[in-house]
């Protein structure tokens, strides 16, 4: 009995020995640019415990180049799965590629996997804000602005922009107060508070206040700084080509709409914002090209339907 104990320790010991040294090669094989035998390694790795979990995290990180960003995703909950430091680690690459990215919209793994995280109790308050945020912004991406708040509202969040930043004391700043009765006074207060504070979201908030005021000019500049900022945040080119579609720019409209369509394919309201500038051009064909991938993307679009319908579109 004792022959067979020590005997099954060595065969541990030594089957741990090879997979850490298939980790070893796996970071020599893309350092040295060979990815296909990087992969090779890196799945061995994740075989066993002792390796499996940093053998996902290169997996996901290198799965971003060349493969679905579905793929990334899965090497990178299998990652949390199995890391003892899985909230430091989501912290860190919470914005990246291999997790969530930019856009507003998520998949619905990505959607599923941040509504499991919210239930944890002992989850991180940092990682909890991020969570919340995301969440909310993806329902206000589906204009599900119900869904939206009721997330943002679990972080002390009245608008979006109050979320992260040094302007959490929103009772204290005299903003509510002053945005109901007074619009001149509650822009300076966003201003002001945007002249202290780099916050993108505040920034959001003082463009749409600026262009409600009339001050149109300043909201697009500032709609157009924030571009810079966050080049793949599909909701900035959004607002910007259905600001130039209500204003009659067809042209400007036009090049907005197609980088929304160019960071989310997929998203069918955006084929839909892009078919009426087709349509308000007298371009019948392609409007009706993108009403189609509207629906064929958001099936439940009843009213793109209708829209169809009404430029003389019969299936």
């Amino acid at each position: 009995m004792q022959k067979l104990i020590v005997l099954t320790t060595f065969i541990f010991i030594f089957i741990s020995q090879v997979f850490a040294d298939e980790l070893s090669e796996g970071y020599k094989s893309f350092i040295n640019n060979d990815i296909k035998q990087a992969y090779n390694h890196f799945i061995a790795a994740s075989q066993v415990p002792d390796t499996k979990a940093e053998a996902f995290l290169m997996l996901s990180l290198m799965s971003t180049v060349d493969k679905e960003e579905a793929i990334s995703f899965n090497y990178f909950l299998d990652f949390y799965k199995n890391s003892p430091d899985k909230d430091a680690y989501t912290i860190a690459l919470f914005h990246h590629k291999s997790v969530l990215g930019y856009a507003s919209l998520k998949t619905e793994s990505q959607l599923n996997w941040l509504l499991e995280l919210q239930k944890r109790t002992d989850l991180n308050p940092t990682l909890r804000a991020y969570v919340c945020e995301a969440t909310g912004k993806h329902y206000e991406a589906i204009y599900n602005i119900k869904k939206s708040k009721e997330f943002l509202s679990k972080i002390g969040a009245v608008m979006e922009w109050q979320i992260v930043g040094d302007f959490e004391n929103i009772s204290a700043s005299g903003f509510e107060k002053e945005y109901k009765q007074n619009q001149k006074a509650a822009l300076n207060i966003l201003k002001n508070f945007s002249k202290k504070n780099f916050n993108t979201d505040a920034l959001k908030t003082l463009s749409d206040e600026y262009i409600q005021s009339g001050q149109v000019n300043e909201g697009i500049d500032l709609l157009k700084q924030l571009i810079e900022y966050h080049p793949f945040n599909d909701y900035y080119y959004k607002e910007l080509g259905l600001y130039y579609l209500k204003a009659g720019n067809y042209d400007a409209a036009k090049q907005y709409l197609e980088e929304c369509l160019r960071i989310a394919p997929y998203y069918g309201p955006y084929h839909g914002n892009y078919a009426r500038v087709f349509e308000e051009k007298g371009d019948k064909d392609n409007a009706i090209k993108e009403y189609k991938l509207d629906i064929a993307y958001h099936p439940d679009d009843y009213e793109t339907i209708k829209k169809l319908r009404s430029i003389g579109y019969k299936q």
